[in-house]
């Protein structure tokens, strides 16, 4: 019988685990990353690896302990001992993905800069301006676009900034509010992209846009790409690998 009641923890244990990364899929690829910056940002990666932590560190942990000769008080005690274990790994995950997360799609001068919250933790943006809060969202990146100083003695602080690292896009107070139409004014069409790089055909193809009209090109946080706009208004994001990288001369 303590078999049978062991046996249904364990089943009852994997379906709440289930359900938690099906939880935390549905963030990454519907809030958090959308629209292709899973893949590109490295949100599926993230994902991946709490996915693989939190069923090693839980369900497979309480499979072995199922199988080893325990007493009741034993199984429970190593029982909840695992549970803990899965909640830290699980919380330490998405914690990750919480910080890795774009928080901010800024657009300047036809580039689309994908900026995160840790490099704007990094680089002192974040948390030193109350500001940020305000723009930012929780669930969704925001579409911001650049206004550049006006004055020669900030332009010339911008610049050496830039000459360090640390370009206008991790300067939220250069920000401005601005539609997805404004970014599309300045499209490139989608014919230079698939001559200019050998994969590029296939990556449009790839994306599964009803019809590819243009393209913007975007700086990621590890790489570059482009966000491929369809005729309908979606988009997706595409980071270029050694499979698209240019012929350029």
């Amino acid at each position: 019988m303590f078999f049978r009641a062991k046996l249904l923890v364990f089943l009852s244990h994997f379906l709440v685990s289930v359900s938690i990364i099906a939880l935390c899929y549905w963030l990454v690829y519907n809030a958090w990353y959308p629209d292709g910056l899973a893949s590109a940002a490295g949100g599926s990666f993230l994902l991946k690896i709490l996915a693989i932590s939190s069923f090693v560190s839980g369900p497979i942990l309480t499979l072995i302990i199922l199988k080893t000769p325990k007493s009741r008080v034993q199984f429970y005690r190593d029982f909840t001992c695992i549970v803990l274990l899965q909640l830290v790994v699980i919380g330490y995950g998405v914690h990750s993905l919480f910080l890795a997360r774009p928080i901010f799609i800024v657009y300047s001068k036809g580039v689309i800069d994908v900026v995160t919250v840790v490099e704007l933790d990094q680089y002192g943006g974040l948390f030193g301006s109350g500001e940020i809060y305000s723009r930012a969202n929780l669930f969704s990146p925001s579409h911001q676009c650049i206004s550049l100083p006006t004055t020669l003695e900030e332009s010339n602080k911008l610049l050496f900034s830039a000459a360090q690292g640390r370009d206008v896009q991790f300067y939220p107070r250069y920000y401005r509010d601005c539609s997805e139409l404004e970014m599309t004014e300045r499209l490139i069409d989608v014919k230079f992209f698939s001559e200019l790089f050998p994969g590029g055909q296939a990556a449009v193809s790839d994306s599964k846009l009803s019809a590819s009209v243009g393209f913007l090109p975007v700086r990621f946080r590890f790489g570059q790409g482009i966000r491929l706009f369809g005729s309908n208004g979606a988009s997706m994001y595409i980071k270029l690998s050694e499979s698209t990288n240019a012929t350029g001369n």
